[in-house]
């Protein structure tokens, strides 16, 4: 079988094509570094309303697709059950429509007071799974970006709970 030299361009091109789409994946895969994914202490988020209306407000900034953020929920069920029981508000947000997150959270038994729908840039976070702690003010306090470990969750479980 003879192979012209057409053939094995379009094969390269194929093979080209492939790697640049799997670099792109694994890249899209990859839970973002904190320096790159969180807002700072003492940085005001933008981009979502209401936050006056208790003295702690939890941000949970989730996306039905991102798969860091199912295998998050455990901890996010255990962390709205907690914050409802210590009268700390909990704010569901994402770039999808405030209907399909709540459905995705509904669906892995969060129980959220509020979602927002909000752009990335306009909320100044660039990647999901992220959870943010805010005063009444809007103020952050941490913020934690990512699929937490386990002593990070024990972490977000105090700092939320600490009147």
């Amino acid at each position: 079988m003879k192979i012209n030299n057409s053939t094995l361009f379009n094969v390269g091109i194929i093979a080209a094509c492939g790697a640049v789409f799997g670099f792109q994946l694994l890249h899209q895969l990859q839970p973002l570094p904190r320096s790159t994914a969180v807002l700072e202490p003492g940085e005001r988020v933008k981009g979502v309303e209401g936050l006056q209306e208790s003295g702690k407000t939890l941000i949970l900034i989730t996306a039905s697709t991102c798969h860091f953020c199912t295998e998050s929920m455990t901890f996010y069920r255990k962390l709205s059950s907690l914050a409802r029981s210590r009268g700390t508000r909990l704010v569901g947000v994402s770039w999808e429509s405030p209907e399909r997150n709540r459905a995705y959270l509904t669906s892995h038994g969060v129980d959220v007071d509020e979602i927002v729908s909000a752009s990335k840039t306009s909320i100044g976070i660039r990647g999901t799974p992220t959870v943010i702690l805010v005063n009444s003010r809007g103020v952050v306090l941490n913020s934690w970006p990512g699929k937490l470990d386990e002593p990070t969750e024990t972490e977000v479980l105090n700092a939320a709970m600490v009147n």
